[in-house]
């Protein structure tokens, strides 16, 4: 989470710095806003011309931007796009209000109909930002439910598909000592087999930060867990993964420099045998640092493609003026 760097900025004595990112990022704490309503409405996508920088920012040339947009609406309740998966070919975007936002239609489309669901019960109530603080998403293995990563608690909200009313929140033992303001920020499920949960943040661990990897659902206490360590670039911190089907991870990373500059990196983890211990680590494939097309990407979804992967990346605004939500497809060959 964001908020935890302008505490680190304050510790600095950074007070102009301070006080400009505050304006443009409110941080989460104890920040009072009232609980997401269902809503309708139109999202509009506005095609970004593909400059030098579409080439520029490629360092491995088996990924390729195919194209860019910016996701503007004036419904109530739209922004905060923590995460981000595909749900039958349309976009179903997790806002960090706690809602669920899908995006009928083509994802490439002009304008979309969004239709805005709040969390339901224990995974999206309350006036506290921090209560509600939905960062990650992801189907389980058997793909009957929806976790959802609550950060400030480090819990996840189960959701079960054929009922959505039937829903619990979760503590997990194993996420009890992540930073409150850097936990679940990344959760991903390998179709059958498994789902990972990486932290955001970790304390002196040599840069790495904790990842679990379950065999199964993590809400049962009985699943086999597996701990290990991920390993971002230098400076950047994970803000989601998402695993291609052949069992390599993406994962993007975000660095925040106060008081405007952010920059992402898109690396590709080869798949590995999970191992108690184990730290992964991935091979750069994108650096997105252009002022044309940077910003807060918190969300990554894949797609199968003739040869490959589609790969969609959005970017969260933190419901301010100065941010934008930005959508981003790539093409990935396997070779």
């Amino acid at each position: 989470m964001i908020s935890s760097l302008f505490r680190r900025v304050f510790k600095l004595g950074i007070w102009a710095g301070l006080i400009l990112t505050t304006i443009i990022i409110p941080s989460s704490a104890e920040k009072l806003s009232r609980p997401m309503t269902a809503a309708k409405f139109v999202v509009t996508k506005q095609t970004l011309p593909l400059g030098p920088w579409a080439k520029k920012m490629i360092v491995d040339q088996r990924l390729r931007l195919t194209g860019a947009w910016q996701l503007t609406s004036t419904g109530k309740g739209f922004g905060g796009l923590s995460a981000m998966m595909l749900a039958r070919g349309e976009l179903l975007l997790l806002s960090d209000g706690g809602a669920l936002i899908r995006l009928r239609g083509r994802p490439d489309a002009t304008e979309s109909l969004a239709v805005l669901a709040p969390l339901p019960g224990s995974c999206g109530h309350g006036w506290l930002h921090r209560e509600r603080d939905t960062e990650s998403l992801a189907l389980t293995p058997d793909g009957s439910g929806l976790r959802v990563g609550v950060e400030t608690s480090n819990s996840l909200c189960a959701i079960d598909l054929a009922n959505p009313k039937k829903e619990a929140r979760f503590s997990i033992p194993a996420m009890q000592s992540w930073r409150k303001d850097a936990g679940a920020e990344s959760i991903t499920g390998l179709p059958g087999r498994a789902m990972v949960v990486i932290a955001e943040g970790g304390v002196n661990t040599g840069g790495t930060r904790p990842m679990l990897w379950f065999y199964g659902d993590p809400i049962n206490p009985a699943t086999p867990l597996v701990t290990m360590r991920y390993l971002p670039p230098t400076g950047y911190s994970p803000t989601d993964a998402a695993f291609l089907p052949d069992g390599r991870l993406l994962v993007i990373n975000r660095r925040f420099i106060p008081p405007f500059s952010f920059s992402a990196k898109l690396v590709l983890v080869p798949a590995f045998r999970p191992t108690t211990g184990l730290t992964v680590t991935g091979k750069l494939l994108a650096q997105i640092d252009d002022p044309a097309i940077t910003d807060n990407y918190e969300g990554i979804a894949i797609a199968p493609a003739p040869g490959g992967s589609t790969v969609w990346l959005v970017s969260d605004n933190n419901f301010s003026s100065f941010q934008r939500n930005l959508l981003l497809r790539f093409t990935l060959t396997d070779k």
